[in-house]
């Protein structure tokens, strides 16, 4: 109930809730998850594992990912759906501009369609490959293209990941979060052999 009138507050419903429980039916997480609940905990648990989850989720929420794509359904749908995530999605709809705002925007992981104006996915890829400053950012190639000929192209030269049109949009959001959870754990682990 706690959990229903924190997502039902205007001023409450960003603030993520994870659920500790010992109950661990099926039902109850269902409810617990369509409720809103960002994540559901069965006890007795592995505190470890808990904290792990918390510093990866709260990292999640300090990702930013650059969406170019020049169809506005495309920029609208995957905006709004990454944004109840929590995750910062800015858009650019010309590959040209995107590529010269990579500096200013940081993204944590690009959404790269294939067919843009000003300059071509394929050729944005190729130029952060080339970039030390952004070719270890992982970039997912969106293309209304299917051939194998294609998908193995964008996958040589360098995305993480390529996604057909139309796409199941769960399913990228998926994908694009494994992404990002590597990139944290990455990150974190950088920062860590540094201390």
């Amino acid at each position: 109930d706690l959990l229903k009138d924190i997502k039902s507050s205007p001023e409450l419903k960003h603030i993520d809730v994870v659920m500790i429980t010992a109950s661990g039916e099926p039902q109850a997480v269902l409810e617990s998850l369509t409720s809103g609940a960002a994540d559901y905990v069965i006890k007795p648990f592995d505190p470890e594992e808990v904290a792990t989850k918390l510093k990866t989720r709260l990292t999640h929420l300090q990702q930013t990912i650059m969406l170019v794509d020049d169809d506005p359904a495309v920029q609208n749908l995957l905006r709004a759906k990454f944004r109840t995530l929590g995750i910062k999605c800015i858009g650019f709809d010309d590959g040209m501009v995107a590529f010269d705002e990579l500096s200013a925007v940081k993204p944590d992981l690009v959404i790269l369609d294939r067919i843009l104006p000003g300059l071509e996915g394929m050729a944005v890829l190729h130029k952060m490959q080339e970039s030390p400053e952004f070719n270890d950012i992982p970039v997912v190639m969106l293309s209304a293209k299917r051939d194998n000929k294609d998908i193995m192209m964008g996958l040589q030269f360098g995305a993480a990941d390529y996604v057909v049109k139309p796409f199941n949009l769960d399913e990228l959001v998926l994908r694009c979060q494994r992404l990002l959870e590597r990139a944290a754990i990455s990150t974190n682990q950088v920062q860590a052999a540094r201390v």
